[in-house]
């Protein structure tokens, strides 16, 4: 004798939301690259503020959100860039005014001295 079982119902199928990538994250990479091609200072300063919203927007995204690494990328970029152009800032001030110190004023500024 042959028993016949019946299938169970199968459960409805929920297609989870597809994955995007932060907004934040990809202005930080951005701001990060245009940094060192022309907007010192500017451009570290932008990738390191939307990195770190990005950064926070990834982390509370619960995996619908991505571009951590985007995201890590800008903030290098970001800190490295803002780092050199503030040693550049003081090294175009400092070592002037360290040269005039050295050669006691001697030089150009004694020229106008003697106007």
């Amino acid at each position: 004798m042959a028993q016949y079982y019946q299938q169970p119902p199968q459960q409805p199928y929920y297609q989870p939301a597809p994955a995007r990538t932060s907004t934040w994250a990809i202005i930080s990479l951005v701001g990060g690259i245009l940094g060192w091609l022309g907007l010192f200072g500017l451009g570290g300063l932008v990738a390191i503020i939307c990195g770190h919203v990005g950064k926070g927007e990834i982390k509370n995204g619960g995996g619908t959100v991505t571009g951590g690494g985007m995201a890590t990328a800008g903030l290098i970029l970001g800190y490295l860039n803002v780092a050199f152009t503030i040693l550049g800032v003081i090294l175009a001030f400092v070592l002037p005014l360290m040269g005039i110190a050295l050669c006691g004023g001697a030089g150009i500024l004694s020229e106008f001295n003697s106007y």
